[in-house]
This record gives C-alpha cells, structure tokens and sequence, in this order.
C-alpha cells in the first residue's frame, strides 16, 4: 500500500498522460546487465508456457536458478523478482490453465517463491503453493526471507485448521523442512517457536544434529519459564533433558531433572553416568538442591556427598 501511496503522492495532479513515458524512462535506466536479466527472464516466462514439455521443464529450470541465486541472500527485493512483477499473474494464469502435466509441481514452486512480494498476504500463496510443488527439500534454496514467509504462513493455517477442528497433517512435511532449515542456520530460537505454534516441539530432536544442539537446548532452557502453561514448561524442559543427557552433559540434564522436579529423570543421570568424578559432582548438585535419591543408597561413598552438600548449604 505504502508503495502506491508515495507514486501518489509524487505525480503531479496535472499530467497524468506521463504514465507511459515514465516506462520508458525506467528502460532507459536499466544498465546493460539489468536489461539483458530482464529480457532473459521475459523469454524464460514465455517458454514456461510452451507447448513442448521439455521446453517448459528446461525453461522453469532455468528461471528457478535465476530466482534462487538472487533470493539466497536476500536483502532488497532482488532484480529477477522485480522484473517478473508484471508476469506473476501471467504465470499464475498459466497454472491454473487446462494444460495437464506433471512438470506444473515445478512451476508451483517458482510460483510459491514469487509470492512473497506478489500475492496478498492473506492468501498464504507461499505456503500454498509450496504446498502443491509437493517438493520440501527446495525450501532451503529460496533463502532465508522466503523461509521467513513461509513460517508465518504455516502458523497462521495451523491455527485457522485448528479453529475448524480440520486435520493439519498435511503441514507435518513443510514444517519439517523449515525446523532443519532454521535450526541449520543459526535460526533455533525461529525452529522452536515455530514448532511450539504448531503444536510439534517433540519433532525438534530429530533435526538437531552435533554442531546444533547445544545451541537449541540452550534456547530451549531459556524460554522454557516463559511457557504459557506447567505442561508446556514440562514438555520444553523434557526436550532439552533428553537432549542433553543424549550428548552425555549429565551436569545440565541434572539441573534441568531438577527444575522439573523429576526424580526418575535424576536417577536416570545417575544410571547413564559411569564416571566416578562426575558421579560425586553429580552428588554434589544433587545435595546442594536438597534432595536424595533412594536408588542412590548402595552407594555410601555418594550418599555422605549428597549429605555433606545439604549441610553445608544449610
């Protein structure tokens, strides 16, 4: 809206016969590069149409690599996305036409990343259309502002689905690909809002890898007091416990059993801790907190730990 309010503001009232000669202008400004992108792309939107499905298939290739190569690191709106401003409906038109094939998933993915800046927000065209490419593992390739859409749009359809009391399964694959591609990319705080949203935290330690969770379980453990509810505080501290505990950080997992206040989740510390040092440290965290287990009782030596630490924080 903002845009069209400033063109508004700028034209003077007096010659509105001066749309057409502003085209031109704008052609005249394009460098050479711009102009041969831009011719480039032209033919590429009408060979998208073809009647050969090998020259369509070949053409959305390429228009899908001139789009991705510019969207990776996105931030202005980048050229190929604003020359093909005036063929988005054209494209869409082309979409939703009788030609039947299975190169049309292809084109739905070009479709969905050109949504961003094309369609009504409203329309969740992204999310739609990424949905019909039926193609998650392309997510990553529009870059991180498309990813950013995209997340807005899942969550705004979940709750819609939510309040019709209709199924959301088939979110479960797109939601997927953004977790990995937000917590692959520095995004964990983005992952595990989004998947808090849908409803899906559980889903996080299967796309947390060696170089990733301790930064999601760092996250994890510093929104989990701001949870909207015991249960949810439960289910984000629950995670990070078996994530830590996974990576053998018996210190954290203690320390989160302890928050939650879940004497299995001590013992289990204790059962998968071999190490006699760490054992009394564990000890120590243990007594410091007040607290005994009885599966530690065989073991005297951790027992007087445990007390010794309780007396000495009294």
């Amino acid at each position: 809206h903002t845009m069209s309010g400033k063109a508004a503001a700028s034209e003077k009232p007096k010659e509105p016969k001066k749309d057409p000669k502003k085209d031109e202008d704008n052609e005249e400004e394009l460098d050479e590069e711009d102009r041969k992108l831009k011719e480039t792309l032209e033919l590429l939107v009408e060979r998208v149409q073809d009647e050969k499905l090998e020259i369509r298939v070949e053409s959305q290739r390429l228009l899908k690599q001139e789009i991705a190569s510019a969207t990776s690191s996105m931030t202005s709106i980048p050229k190929p996305l604003k020359f093909l401003h005036p063929h988005y409906q054209t494209l869409v038109d082309f979409y939703e036409g009788p030609v039947i094939s299975t190169d049309k998933k292809s084109l739905a993915d070009v479709l969905s990343c050109l949504s961003i800046t094309m369609a009504p927000r409203d329309q969740r065209k992204v999310l739609s259309y990424c949905l019909a490419a039926d193609n998650v593992a392309e997510v990553a390739s529009w870059g991180n502002e498309y990813v950013k859409h995209l997340s807005a749009q899942i969550g705004e359809e979940f709750e819609e689905m939510l309040e019709k009391d209709e199924s959301t399964d088939y979110l479960i694959p797109v939601i997927d690909a953004v977790t990995a591609y937000h917590v692959n990319h520095r995004g964990e705080a983005d992952a595990v809002d989004l998947l808090m949203e849908v409803d899906r935290l559980e889903a996080l330690p299967t796309v947390v890898d060696d170089s990733t969770w301790e930064r999601v379980c760092d996250y994890l453990v510093m929104s989990a007091p701001y949870a909207t509810d015991t249960d949810e505080n439960k289910k984000i501290l629950g995670i990070a416990f078996d994530l830590y505990l996974k990576h053998n950080q018996f210190v954290h997992a203690l320390r989160v059993a302890i928050k939650m206040d879940s004497k299995p989740r001590m013992a289990s510390v204790f059962d998968a801790c071999e190490e006699p040092l760490m054992r009394k440290q564990l000890g120590f965290i243990l007594g410091q907190a007040k607290l005994t287990l009885d599966e530690l009782e065989e073991d005297d030596d951790l027992m007087q730990i445990v007390g010794n630490a309780q007396l000495s924080e009294s």
